[in-house]
């Protein structure tokens, strides 16, 4: 007599592996997916490339101040963009 159920112990460990792969697979994607900047990066960009990285994810820069925005405020929004990104 052969046992029904002596192959879903083993198709139960196989699908497991199949779902902790995918998971696997899935947080690679994401963290890969976000850039990481040092602060030498944000630095080194321009204006444009430093407002990119919040219009990218979603985000306006505005300018409440009569004043021209200069790179250190371009490089603190950028910073202010990517902590928000990480914390979502």
């Amino acid at each position: 007599m052969i046992p029904i159920l002596s192959d879903r112990h083993g198709s139960f460990r196989c699908s497991t592996k199949n779902i902790f792969f995918f998971l696997l697979l899935a947080l690679v994607a994401f963290v890969s997916g976000q850039e990481l900047y040092s602060q030498e990066d944000l630095e080194a960009m321009t204006e444009a490339e430093l407002e990119d990285i919040c219009v990218t994810r979603g985000f306006k820069l505005v300018n409440d101040n009569a004043e021209e925005l200069t790179k250190q405020d371009y490089v603190e929004a950028a910073q202010r963009c990517l902590a928000i990104e990480q914390e979502m």
